[in-house]
Parts: C-alpha cells; structure tokens; sequence
C-alpha cells in the first residue's frame, strides 16, 4: 500500500524556473527562455509589467553560459513626480559555468540565490527590490535578497543541489547557501542568505541572516492533480517568522488555487486565484483575490 500511494506522487506538475536556475542540461545548440507577467489591479484601476525576463543560454560541455535581461514596465510610484523615465530594461545576469562529474563552478551577475519561486497562483509570492513598479506589492510577500556579481560552486545531479555563492553588492557582500533535494515523490529545498547589514563596517556583530525551507509535491488521481507546497521563513535581523502554504487543484487545463501567508507580526493574509493554460503550459490566464482587497487579472508566459 505504501508504494502505491507513492505512485500516485509526482513533481512533474510543479512549475520549474527555467530564468534563474542552471541546472543539468543537454542542449548543445542555443536555447532561448522567457518568462514574464502582465496584469490589471482592479483595486487601483492599473496595469502592471510586473518582470519580464529573456534568457539565452548554451552547453557546450563541460562548460555553460547565459546572458538574460530583465525589464518591467512599472516605473513609477504613481505619487512621486521623478520629472525623468526611470530604466525599464537591463542585464539581469551574465555567467559563465564549468562542471565535471556533477561539481561546478560559475563565474555570473546574479550569484545570490533567490527565494523558492514555486507558485500555484498568478501573482508570485515574491518581490524584486529593485522595481520601482511594485508600488503596491502585499506587505505579507517576500522581497528578493540583494543580488550581485560573484562566485557560485557547488554540486549538482537530477537529485540534488548543493552549493555556496557569494557576490559583492555595495559592499554588503552577500552570500548564499542551498541544499535542494528532487526527488519523484517531492522537492525539499533550502537556502539561507548571509548579508552584510552595514556596508561601511565589516564587523562579524554586523551580519546577518535569512532561512527558507520549502516542502512540495503533487498528488495524481486519474486526471486530477493536487498540488501542494509548505514554506517557512526566518528573518534573523528583524526577528520575524513566516509561514506559507499553498494549494491548487488542476484538471486538464485549468487551475485552481489558494495561497495563506502568515507572519508573526502581520498575522494571516488569505489569496485565492485561478488560471488557464494554452499549449504545454507556455501561456496562462487568470485572476486572483486576497483578503486584503486586492484583486489582479492578468497573462503571464513561461517556457
């Protein structure tokens, strides 16, 4: 009984990040990627770029490199007067990577890890520092680490993913450590983000931490799939805890899903959506509600 209900486990269902991560490949020949989201807030009567990404990339064993931009068409705070046009469009990252019997070492614009990026809603949980365009961003998301140019080495196989990477921003020299584990039956991943909090000093007393640890699978029956995914959070600096807990049905073609988000200095937060996908999952359209009132419908592309 215990190996057919593993049976019934997959991952296949979880959406992958195909911008941010570099993992195991074949392709020798150049391979384009994309992702991007575009929506309408109801309660603000605006629409938003909220990012988009391109991405272009090629194994040429033992070695990989990629190039990707990214550009948003939110620009403004829509109560600040700039009087100039803020950047909509720039190098995100750049890199260059070299592995042999599964170790690797990247040389890359963006070496900080990012957050977990799965999501089953439209809207993803978390939030670029960097874009003036996230003006009305929950309070309960997740902003991204300050990410820099730097270091990543590590190693990697269709089951794991172990590494260490550290950059230079500002001097706030931040560093990243992941333990991410794919297995059939689920995903574990984990990643804790070391900063520096005051880039004028470099005292040990002056760093700190972040920790993520995310649990995620898919449960199949006949045509029906159950995607859930559980989320913790610590913020060492600001002595925070957060939580959050995903879940979606999908059947065929579309999806439905709800999202909690718990804070211990904000309380719950509830959000709710539903998307339809067109084609192998590269275009999906939706809308999404939370208990704060905030209501999106928008498009976005991945593949």
């Amino acid at each position: 009984m215990f190996f057919l209900w593993l049976s019934l486990l997959t991952t296949s269902f979880l959406p992958q990040d195909n911008i941010h991560d570099v993992l195991e490949t074949t392709n020798t020949t150049p391979v384009l990627h994309s992702s991007g989201l575009f929506t309408y807030g109801a309660h603000t009567n605006t629409f938003h770029l909220r990012y988009a990404y391109v991405k272009l990339s090629q194994n040429l064993s033992p070695w990989q490199w990629w190039i990707s931009l990214r550009g948003y068409a939110d620009t403004h705070i829509p109560e600040t007067n700039y009087g100039y046009n803020l950047n909509n469009l720039s190098l995100y990252d750049y890199g260059i990577e070299i592995s042999r019997w599964g170790f690797f070492v990247s040389f890359r614009g963006a070496a900080i890890p990012r957050w977990n990026t799965q999501s089953f809603l439209l809207v993803p949980f978390s939030v670029r520092r960097d874009n003036p365009g996230e003006f009305d961003a929950s309070l309960w998301y997740l902003p991204e680490p300050v990410n820099a140019a730097g270091i990543r080495f590590g190693w990697k196989s269709s089951w794991g993913y172990f590494s260490y990477s550290q950059g230079d921003y500002r001097h706030l020299i931040p560093m990243g450590i992941t333990a991410h584990l794919f297995f059939p039956q689920f995903q574990w991943r984990n990643t804790m983000i070391l900063y520096n909090g005051e880039p004028e000093t470099y005292s040990l007393d002056d760093y700190h931490f972040q920790a993520q640890s995310s649990l995620s699978s898919v449960l199949s029956f006949s045509s029906f799939q159950w995607l859930f995914l559980a989320e913790g959070t610590y913020q060492q600096k600001e002595n925070r805890i957060g939580s959050r807990f995903e879940q979606a049905i999908r059947c065929g073609q579309f999806q439905g899903g709800i999202r909690a988000l718990w804070w211990n200095d904000l309380g719950w937060n509830i959000e709710t959506g539903i998307l339809f996908f067109f084609g192998k999952d590269t275009l999906a359209i939706g809308i999404q509600a939370s208990t704060e009132k905030k209501i999106y419908i928008g498009a976005k592309v991945d593949f």
